[in-house]
């Protein structure tokens, strides 16, 4: 499922190069799902009073870790200088921290009006919305499991993919209850930790991040296995079928 070695064909033009990157990794099918998902938002938009979140720019921000993959593995064609190593710790470190933006999206359903007279179809469009950020975030964590594996070993990869989906358990709480954003974790990093800790502090309240974060985590844990699953079994099936 995943692009199996992009740093192979130099020759190929570079943007023939890059449609067969994207092509590789999903892309096409993703950009359906979202431009589907971005049509029934703006019609619901345009043709009732819409008081929810903004679904398109949570969509856009869920796109970023998936880009980020994409860069790493454009990385993978450059000369291997103490530049270029650095730059893909950049690129890992940037896609840690944004990776929790893609499952963000499930938690909109928190705007969800059920006395509205449109309901069935705002829970349409929130499923097709988180159905994109789960897709993204799964496609994503292939990406950087498999270029990392290539760079750094399977067992940095496995653990670096295993914290993130802790992590974005921990960020989407972050996001969604305490209002802070990705920047933020980059920027004012101590403000986002002093205010987690005051909200684990709080009595009889404490538990409840901590409930939510490992609930989200095991979500994103269980969908990853799943395509992992998916992904070994197709790959087997398409060499047995070469065999025969």
């Amino acid at each position: 499922m995943v692009s199996e070695d992009f740093s192979e064909g130099f020759r190929e033009p570079v943007s023939s190069r890059l449609i067969k990157l994207l092509h590789q990794n999903h892309f096409f099918p993703l950009l359906v799902a979202s431009v589907t998902a971005m049509g029934f938002y703006f019609a619901e938009r345009w043709t009732s009073e819409w008081r929810g979140p903004r679904l398109h720019l949570n969509l856009f921000l869920a796109w970023v870790p998936y880009f980020l993959g994409i860069l790493m593995m454009l990385s993978a064609t450059f000369p291997g200088t103490k530049l270029v190593s650095m730059f893909r710790i950049v690129l890992i470190l940037a896609w840690f921290f944004f990776f929790p933006n893609a499952p963000y999206l499930i938690t909109d359903f928190a705007y969800l009006d059920w006395d509205h007279y449109d309901l069935w179809q705002r829970v349409a469009i929130f499923c097709i919305f988180s159905q994109c950020g789960l897709m993204l975030a799964m496609v994503s964590l292939l990406i950087v499991e498999k270029q990392t594996t290539a760079w750094y070993g399977a067992v940095f990869a496995k653990v670096l993919v295993v914290t993130a989906i802790l992590f974005a358990g921990f960020g989407v709480f972050v996001g969604r209850f305490l209002r802070w954003n990705s920047w933020d974790l980059l920027y004012h990093p101590y403000a986002v930790f002093l205010d987690s800790l005051g909200k684990l502090s709080e009595p009889m309240q404490g538990i409840r991040p901590i409930v939510f974060s490992v609930l989200l985590s095991l979500i994103l844990g269980t969908y990853y296995y799943f395509v992992v699953s998916l992904v070994g079994r197709r790959k087997h099936d398409s060499a047995s079928y070469r065999r025969h």
